[in-house]
């Protein structure tokens, strides 16, 4: 990617504190690469909220799993082969650790990278994100897994109503500082 002179999107399926050694793997060696700090990568989160607590767990419960349920099905994280594949490793231990731990494990596990709560939880656990990551933006998705129309336009509206005016004020502008003692590849 370094190579391509482009950014990262995230999409949650791995720990946080993984996510946060890549980004910073990347960062280095765009900067060999290009000579310059790499784009901030985009983040893709699937967000459950609602103004009752109790509501937005049973959204995580029901929505957010079956999403990660769809989504473990069709990208097919329990197949072992993966490790066979050279760039694939990782899917390979993940199918591993599937078949040691289960799939309800690993769905949940998933389901617990997306984000939910009520609006001023979703605020703060965005905004956490952006400091951790320098994210530079984000796509939202508000409607996933079997949810029905309704509950996921009461989702976005709510969303665009208590959250979004919130993220405004985030600076997305492209990054200024390189990571620390680089210097790019002549």
């Amino acid at each position: 990617m370094a190579n391509l002179d482009v950014g990262l999107m995230i999409i949650a399926q791995k720990p946080w504190d993984r996510v946060k050694d890549d980004i910073d793997s990347y960062r280095e060696r765009f900067f060999a690469m290009q000579g310059r700090p790499a784009p901030r990568p985009v983040v893709v989160a699937f967000v459950a909220v609602n103004e009752d607590a109790a509501r937005a767990q049973e959204m995580r419960d029901k929505y957010l799993l079956e999403y990660a349920r769809s989504t473990s099905s069709f990208y097919q994280f329990g197949n072992k082969e993966f490790e066979k594949i050279e760039g694939y490793e990782y899917y390979g231990a993940l199918a591993n650790s599937i078949e040691k731990h289960g799939i309800e494990k690993f769905n949940n596990f998933l389901a617990d990278l997306q984000i939910w709560g009520r609006p001023e939880e979703v605020v703060e656990k965005l905004k956490t994100m952006v400091e951790r990551f320098d994210v530079g933006s984000f796509i939202i998705y508000t409607q996933f897994g079997d949810m029905p129309f309704d509950v996921g336009r009461e989702n976005y509206e709510l969303f665009a109503r208590k959250v979004l005016r919130h993220l405004k004020d985030i600076d997305v502008s492209a990054p200024t500082v390189a990571p620390a003692n680089l210097s790019p590849v002549a």
